[in-house]
């Protein structure tokens, strides 16, 4: 996954281990999207797709409310490759 960031803050950073996503900011930081959407607060990721983050954190924000568990984390290596580390070259 790209590390854009929302001006000089990083919104979502790629943790090598998984290569699942996590937020970056906020009360959220640290928190996967998929498990904020089965979870505690999945109105976050509305609010998130509402606001004028990079386009890709949007999608990512919509496939975690629709595609929750193992769909998302398949979704997430299919469109930004395995987590460093995996078998593949960074």
């Amino acid at each position: 996954m790209p590390d854009r960031g929302y001006g000089r803050r990083r919104v979502m950073t790629h943790p090598p281990e998984d290569g699942v996503p996590v937020i970056a900011f906020g009360k959220h930081a640290g928190t996967a999207p998929h498990e904020l959407a089965a979870g505690p607060d999945p109105s976050y990721l509305d609010w998130m797709m509402t606001k004028d983050f990079p386009e890709h954190v949007k999608r990512i924000c919509e496939r975690a409310i629709h595609h929750r568990g193992e769909r998302f984390v398949e979704w997430i290596i299919s469109e930004f490759g395995p987590p460093p580390g995996d078998g593949e070259t960074a």
